[in-house]
């Protein structure tokens, strides 16, 4: 594409800065890559896609979070125990009977075994799930309520102020 100098006429070439004939500076007309209006319409576009995207509200939450407890209780439990008993039993000898001595009595010790019910308290444990109401909060977008990645998300304990 040739240049036309627009003071005598003269055809330059596309490189030329002046004219070859009279000297004249020359001045194309570059054709803009972007127009002003293009310009306007980019910049006016990331500025909704940024005034949608990056203000945020705050959404609060309850949750039911499950936690174990172990719980211990005693119980009264009966058990069976032998239990060894000495009696002193009367018992009639053969020499004194023989001798004639009524008026002896001889005891002896036997030992006798019996079963007793007895009590005892004995501990038992288990394990209990139960829910506890924990407060979460959650950052979203203020205009479709959607949690997006930069968003995040924290319980109550995290930013408690301790004054």
């Amino acid at each position: 594409m040739s240049q036309i100098c627009s003071k005598c006429g003269a055809v330059n070439g596309e490189l030329a800065n002046f004219c070859g004939e009279c000297g004249v500076e020359l001045n194309p007309e570059q054709p803009a890559l972007i127009s002003r209006r293009d310009i306007f319409f980019i910049v006016v576009g990331v500025l909704l896609i940024a005034l949608f995207l990056f203000p945020t509200t705050t959404r609060t939450y309850t949750v039911d979070v499950p936690y174990e407890v172990v719980e211990t209780y005693t119980v009264r439990e009966p058990y069976l125990e032998n239990v060894t008993v000495i009696d002193r039993v009367p018992y009639l000898d053969e020499e004194c009977t023989i001798e004639g001595c009524h008026n002896t009595v001889r005891l002896r010790e036997v030992a006798r075994t019996r079963t007793v019910t007895r009590f005892r308290d004995v501990a038992r444990r288990h394990t209990v799930v139960k829910l506890k109401k924990e407060t979460r909060y959650e950052q979203v977008n203020w205009l479709f309520g959607v949690r997006l990645p930069w968003h995040r998300t924290w319980k109550k304990s995290e930013w408690e102020r301790t004054e």
